[in-house]
């Protein structure tokens, strides 16, 4: 009996997705929004709010960044659970409905990806649409 070819081994993607990124963007947009209250450029780059003598945020409560977290972690962390209670369900049919809709784009557009596929692969950029 004849030996079994040894499976080759699965490769990553030879190109990164411009759409597949540009979904995840959004998802994250939709959760940054909903627990941060700010966009994720926002969270990273958005300066810290100022607090007072007891602790409290005196400015944008709702909206926490990086910086919030770094200087007040528990004030940030309480602001974060009181988003996240508000605005939970929000965020879930917000999420629901853009992965459908993307979804749905990504079928109806996959003749126009395809060609402009065969435009951008010979420039060797390392993406596709």
């Amino acid at each position: 009996m004849p030996r079994r070819k040894k499976a080759s081994k699965r490769r990553s993607p030879r190109y990164k997705s411009l759409y597949t990124m540009g979904v995840a963007y959004g998802n994250l947009s939709i959760l940054t929004h909903g627990i941060l209250g700010t966009s994720p450029y926002g969270a990273i780059m958005a300066g810290a709010d100022t607090y007072d003598t007891s602790g409290a945020m005196t400015t944008g409560s709702e909206s926490v960044s990086l910086g919030d977290i770094l200087q007040n972690p528990s004030q940030a962390f309480s602001a974060m659970n009181a988003n996240i209670s508000a605005s939970a369900a929000s965020m879930m049919i917000q999420s629901i409905t853009f992965n459908a809709g993307a979804r749905i784009f990504r079928k109806v557009m996959s003749k126009p990806f395809r060609e402009a596929n065969k435009v951008i692969r010979p420039l060797g950029l390392g993406v596709q649409l």
